[in-house]
């Protein structure tokens, strides 16, 4: 199962199933990746949401799952927001059905 994972940086990671591609925000991917299938971002600070890096993998088909306030800044993208109007159906992904949930949400450090 493990050998399904790549790392990248920080919290930037890569499934790669039979028939998905998922990513895990987007900081530090390189040209030459598979597209994404799905690419989910976890929150707005650089070092896990690059829209240049976005782009290097991004295809027609790929379905962005964000914060409301990074989906606003990528409507240039094709997006889908885990704010008002849901995640994408399930269909439209293999299966999967990701989440999007608010954990920002006590004052803590910054990292």
């Amino acid at each position: 199962m493990l050998d399904t994972f790549t790392w990248y940086k920080q919290s930037t990671f890569r499934w790669k199933g039979e028939k998905l591609v998922v990513y895990i925000d987007s900081w530090g991917l390189t040209d030459g990746l598979p597209p994404a299938d799905l690419l989910l971002i976890t929150h707005a600070h650089g070092d896990h949401y690059a829209p240049d890096d976005i782009a290097r993998v991004q295809a027609k088909k790929t379905v962005i799952v964000a914060p409301a306030d990074v989906a606003k800044e990528l409507s240039s993208l094709q997006r889908r927001s885990g704010a008002p109007g849901g995640p994408p159906e399930a269909e439209q992904l293999g299966g999967l059905r990701p989440a999007a949930r608010r954990e920002h949400l006590l004052p803590r450090r910054r990292h």
